[in-house]
């Protein structure tokens, strides 16, 4: 399989930058309804972000990438690298059982997070 460093490192900026436009207004707005809107959107976002998180097919291709290739630069080694560090943070080299536990877990202080920030917003 090829992984793509460039488009993995442009996904990743593009996320953030997303996710960022969304959860802003939940922090600043002085209309309760687009604060409202605002947190649902990242409610959304967190719930895409701890799906994406967990995804094995993905760690197993970096992991094997890591494995028989040579990443080009120093940034694309760097992403390789943090990819598999991020994927055993969210046990994606342990059992399926574990993996689920964990998934929820994140899921779970994801949702209490933005709940958290929302009531410190209000």
């Amino acid at each position: 399989a090829v992984v793509s460093t460039q488009s993995t490192g442009e996904a990743h900026r593009f996320y953030d930058s997303v996710s960022t436009f969304f959860d802003f207004p939940s922090q600043v707005s002085g209309d309760k309804s687009v604060r409202d809107a605002s947190v649902e959107a990242d409610k959304k976002l967190s719930e895409f972000s701890v799906e994406m998180s967990a995804r094995k097919d993905v760690f197993d291709v970096v992991c094997s990438y890591q494995n028989t290739q040579t990443p080009a630069t120093a940034e694309s080694k760097r992403l390789v690298e943090r990819v598999i560090q991020n994927g055993k943070r969210v046990g994606l080299h342990l059992d399926k059982e574990k993996q689920e536990r964990i998934k929820e877990i994140n899921s779970r202080l994801s949702n209490l997070g933005i709940q958290f920030q929302n009531n410190m917003n209000e």
